[in-house]
């Protein structure tokens, strides 16, 4: 399963790594996918910002003497001007407990024995 978990991380980075309408980078980090803490550290010439909330935005012009500016990016307009990108992710994966209750063991070994 570590196919999946690559391809989804490289998806993210080329969403993290975005180009914007000015020159410079624009990072957007995206929640992951198992709900873990995760950060990107965003920095130019005028300094460093920690962008680490899901749909946080860092944007750095190429220039500027100015640290990076951080905002809080639209989720719904980031996953709509970038539908492709959302398109290509693994489908989520579905875990279940196999625990059984002593009442489902009987009719499991009902159903074992079934012809």
């Amino acid at each position: 399963m570590a196919a999946p978990a690559l391809i989804a991380g490289l998806l993210w980075t080329a969403l993290v790594v975005g180009v914007s309408s000015t020159p410079g980078t624009r990072v957007i980090l995206l929640p992951s996918e198992d709900g873990r803490q995760t950060a990107v550290v965003v920095s130019n010439a005028g300094g460093a910002q920690t962008v680490s909330q899901p749909y946080q935005r860092a944007t750095a012009q190429v220039g500027s003497k100015e640290s990076p500016r951080v905002d809080q990016a639209d989720p719904a307009q980031v996953r709509a001007e970038n539908p492709e990108l959302f398109e290509l992710l693994p489908a989520k994966q579905s875990y279940f407990d196999q625990r059984l209750l002593p009442r489902h063991w009987a009719r499991l070994t009902e159903c074992l024995q079934m012809p």
